[in-house]
């Protein structure tokens, strides 16, 4: 925590940042914590929190837990946790990255993937369909 308020401060010419040590009995707990220090934040969306949430679970191996539990646990709603589930599915590091550092919205982010996967799914079916046509060609059938 703090890495944008660490930045913000070089930038500024500062030589220190005062800073506020925090100790934690689990890994879970702190990142609750910082989950709802997030929450507090104007610019970040409830998506991007909760992708963050999920994607440190996953970092630390946690167990999985149930939509409706994460969702109570870090305040979220359940279709917000599963589209962030999806998210970490099907999008790519630096796709996840984007939306978490605010260069790209959630929704835009979403719509980008589904433009990819119309134009991957597209190509795989323009394979198959010539693939196919090479496959009658070399039978020797006339048709």
């Amino acid at each position: 925590m703090g890495h944008q308020r660490l930045l913000t401060a070089r930038r500024a010419g500062l030589a220190s940042v005062w800073v506020v040590y925090r100790r934690f009995p689990d890994p879970e707990s702190a990142l609750f914590w910082a989950a709802e220090q997030q929450a507090n934040r104007r610019n970040a969306s409830r998506e991007a929190q909760c992708l963050s949430v999920l994607r440190a679970l996953r970092r630390m191996d946690a167990p999985a837990s149930s939509t409706k539990e994460v969702a109570a646990r870090f305040g979220f709603g359940p279709a917000t946790v599963d589209r962030a589930r999806q998210a970490l599915k099907r999008r790519s590091e630096s796709e996840i990255a984007d939306v978490l550092d605010g260069t790209r919205g959630p929704k835009t982010a979403y719509n980008v993937l589904l433009a990819r996967e119309r134009a991957e799914k597209s190509e795989a079916g323009a394979g198959r369909a010539s693939g196919d046509a090479r496959e009658l060609r070399g039978t020797g059938r006339d048709s």
